[in-house]
């Protein structure tokens, strides 16, 4: 069943133009990560930048939900004011802010790949866990964690591909992941703002939680 499912996806990807391809094929690794072969790099180097790309682009679904999902979180976990869910703002830029300096600095000395898989792990499981939860507190602990694993992501992804692709194309590489922060903004307001619009406030962690499964699992 597996390899008949390969099969038909390589079939359907050789059939459009070349610069399609390379983004189809990407989503078929994705698709079929259990097969158990996983992605070279060097020899597959674009479409490790649109594994990347997408990674990063869930990893800011995963973060700016808050911001969507806050107008309702207030009736959801019981409080009477709003000073309480700013809160869950503030303590987020100030622990990533942080945690950048940390992780900048660790991220340079360990395997980067394997701190790639435990950022989108845990932001992966920050954001299911917060769609589970019933009070203030646990909530604002959990979103503390993901801005920790939030920052964790860009330093070695950056350092990976810096490795990967030739110093001339360090301004495309930017730009491109630049652009992969602008399509986070677009799932989020654009897709699950209207998207979960009549919908319970948990709803807007669990989704994206099971989104970055899928690039979870690709690590």
């Amino acid at each position: 069943m597996r390899n008949l499912t390969l099969k038909i996806l390589n079939r359907i990807l050789w059939t459009w133009k070349e610069h399609y391809s390379c983004f189809l094929q990407c989503l078929a690794y994705i698709f079929c990560f259990w097969r158990g072969k996983k992605l070279s790099i060097a020899k597959n180097k674009n479409r490790f930048f649109i594994l990347c790309f997408i990674t990063y682009a869930t990893a800011y679904l995963c973060r700016l939900n808050l911001s969507v999902a806050l107008e309702k979180m207030g009736s959801g976990l019981g409080l009477g004011s709003s000073e309480s869910l700013t809160l869950l703002g503030t303590s987020f830029f100030i622990v990533y802010a942080l945690s950048q300096l940390i992780c900048g600095f660790v991220g340079d000395k360990v395997n980067a790949v394997k701190f790639v898989t435990i950022s989108v792990c845990g932001l992966t499981a920050s954001n299911f866990l917060i769609s589970q939860m019933t009070s203030f507190i646990p909530v604002l602990l959990l979103w503390c964690c993901n801005a920790v694993f939030q920052a964790m992501l860009w330093g070695p992804m950056m350092r990976m591909l810096s490795m990967v692709f030739p110093p001339e194309a360090k301004t495309k590489l930017t730009l491109g992941m630049t652009i992969s922060q602008i399509c986070g903004y677009i799932l989020t307001w654009g897709g699950l703002g209207q998207l979960l619009l009549d919908s319970a406030w948990k709803n807007y962690f669990l989704i994206p939680s099971l989104i970055a499964v899928i690039s979870a699992a690709a690590w």
